[in-house]
């Protein structure tokens, strides 16, 4: 079967490139943040941290207010700062995914530690469903992989409230930084299939110049290609439209003026996040109270041998174990999930149609050696997709 180019892409990254951004990404400079110190910096950026909330809060103070709580920096930034606005009885949290993870437990430990009313979303075989994967295509506008979600039904009791969204600005401040920078569009481009690609079927198929072409590639002094190029197509094609739900109010932190230091600073700043994560300890006192995700279970004061030595402890395991449970993995196994039962179930409300023989052969592929489950979601998603825009 012959595939566009625009489907091979989809199947490796699990969205299409030519979605338009739910959220408007800045990408200017500004001469006065160029030449500070880290000092400054560092003391800048809380301010404005500070002053995008209030503004963002001052918005919405009269609806119920919601945190989703993981086990990252930005969501207990953003609880902890709301915190000063209204009591743990008084906002709205929930935490999703599954037991064990760091996202999972470390969230529920501190939802439990500050009073929150909070909801435990569980990520079970209830997402492999044709009739939740369609919901929530309709939140997406059927523009990603469709099975990487809560299940629906839990999302509707925060549809009227105001959901706190970290989305992206983290990324702004180094989560996704390059200390190797490529010294050209076409070395950009093959970091973005290298970093992007969720297959292992499809990556041999895509077309480098025909990526180039819709790429956004904005060109900043000092900035990496593969940052910006980054921030302009995954994060704000997937991971923003992925999590920032049509006809939800969400309040994210991506106002101009932080968008705008974070690029404009001293880029070396970002590396390691090591500005953002101490701006986030001199802002919340308790902030390394939990462990967090990003120091590997760690908290986040823990010396960097600890975390190097946790690492790749995890690492190891990840190789040595075939039964570990990746404490980093928030979702279900899917090699085991997607079984030939469960795709032929959601295959049969997709019915018949040009992709479906792909599927069965990627099912007995998986089933003999492993390793195509997210192969298998992503073309699920792509057959959704397409009868819905039919």
């Amino acid at each position: 079967m012959e595939l566009s180019q625009k489907d091979i892409r989809f199947l490796n990254f699990g969205y299409f490139l030519e979605n338009s951004s739910p959220v408007e990404l800045k990408f200017t400079q500004h001469d006065h943040y160029a030449d500070i110190d880290y000092i400054e910096a560092l003391k800048t950026a809380g301010e404005l941290w500070i002053s995008t909330f209030a503004a963002r809060y001052a918005a919405t103070k009269s609806m119920d207010q919601v945190v989703p709580i993981s086990g990252g920096i930005d969501s207990r930034a953003l609880l902890m700062e709301l915190l000063k606005y209204k009591a743990g009885k008084d906002i709205y949290t929930f935490t999703f995914g599954v037991p064990g993870s760091l996202d999972y437990d470390i969230g529920n430990a501190i939802a439990k530690n500050y009073g929150t009313n909070h909801c435990q979303l569980p990520c079970d075989q209830s997402i492999l469903s044709h009739d939740n994967a369609n919901q929530f295509g309709r939140l997406v506008d059927y523009s990603c992989n469709l099975f990487l979600t809560p299940e629906v039904s839990h999302l509707r009791q925060y549809r009227e409230m105001n959901i706190w969204s970290g989305t992206v600005i983290d990324v702004y401040f180094g989560r996704h930084f390059h200390d190797s920078e490529a010294t050209s569009v076409d070395m950009a481009a093959k970091t973005f299939i290298r970093e992007n690609t969720l297959s292992r079927q499809f990556k041999h198929l895509i077309d480098i110049n025909a990526l180039i072409e819709v790429l956004e590639i904005p060109k900043l002094p000092g900035c990496s290609l593969e940052h910006t190029i980054d921030l302009a197509n995954r994060q704000a094609k997937f991971v923003a439209k992925h999590l920032l739900y049509e006809g939800y109010n969400f309040s994210t932190m991506l106002g101009d003026e932080i968008m705008e230091f974070a690029l404009s600073i001293d880029q070396s700043f970002h590396s390691k996040q090591r500005l953002y994560i101490e701006m986030m300890q001199n802002l919340y006192p308790e902030f390394n109270k939990f462990p967090c995700k990003t120091s590997f279970g760690l908290k986040l004061s823990a010396p960097n041998y600890q975390v190097l030595v946790k690492r790749l402890s995890i690492k190891i395991l990840r190789r040595l174990n075939a039964n570990f449970k990746d404490p980093y993995v928030n979702y279900l196994d899917w090699e085991k999930e997607c079984t030939e039962s469960v795709v032929q179930r959601i295959s049969s409300v997709i019915g018949y149609d040009k992709f479906s023989d792909l599927t069965d052969q990627l099912v007995k592929m998986n089933k003999k050696n492993g390793g195509y489950a997210m192969d298998i979601l992503n073309v699920l998603s792509l057959r959704i997709i397409n009868n819905e825009k039919r």
